[in-house]
């Protein structure tokens, strides 16, 4: 079958934060949704791996894990009993200064980084029947007709969720100082909210 190019043109180029995306036909725009998504989908996976990695091992581990009647034996120092007091209780639990504050808010500044990338290329990539992400792109039957593998791919990818993360957030300042995350997330959302296939 031969391929339904964009109004005449050989290929379509467009700007996205100092990036270029660019496809050949609607087949190419429906293959780089896809391989954009299928990136963000291992990306994402993968944080939320070393999210619930690290929680883990910042847990505090109790030293009191039965009620004992003195020190030591198998349920660690103290126990919960008479002994000595109530045990160690509550000892672990005194958290000093993380050192690694400076490092977890650079790592969330490229996290967002990437995010507001791929949020942007989404909101050239996916159909609107008014072009307006797009405006060097003629319109085409791909915007005012796309395949219904666009919806499938948009509702079963993680973006959804990483989309319901971004709104949930009801800190006004953090959301500021993530300003043009925040103005990506809102070029998505008016993309797929005003298409008659993707907002149903």
């Amino acid at each position: 079958m031969e391929p339904t190019h964009y109004a005449g043109a050989p290929g379509i180029n467009s700007q996205v934060a100092d990036n270029t995306v660019s496809w050949c036909c609607s087949r190419g725009r429906l293959f780089t949704i896809w391989i954009t998504l299928c990136g963000f989908d291992l990306l994402y996976c993968r944080r939320k791996v070393e999210e619930t990695s690290k929680s883990s091992k910042n847990r505090p581990i109790a030293s009191v894990s039965g009620v004992g009647y003195g020190s030591g034996g198998r349920y660690g120092r103290g126990g919960f009993g008479y002994a000595d007091g109530f045990g160690s209780m509550g000892r672990n639990r005194v958290e000093p200064d993380d050192p690694r504050e400076t490092k977890a808010e650079k790592s969330e500044k490229r996290t967002d980084n990437y995010d507001r990338v791929f949020l942007s290329f989404l909101a050239v990539l996916c159909p609107s029947p008014g072009n307006d992400q797009n405006d060097m792109a003629p319109l085409s039957r791909f915007d005012v007709q796309p395949p219904k593998a666009v919806t499938s791919m948009l509702v079963n990818s993680k973006v959804m969720k990483k989309v319901a993360e971004l709104l949930r957030n009801d800190s006004l300042d953090h959301a500021r100082q993530r300003k043009d995350l925040y103005m990506a997330l809102i070029n998505f959302l008016k993309r797929v909210s005003v298409h008659p296939v993707s907002k149903q």
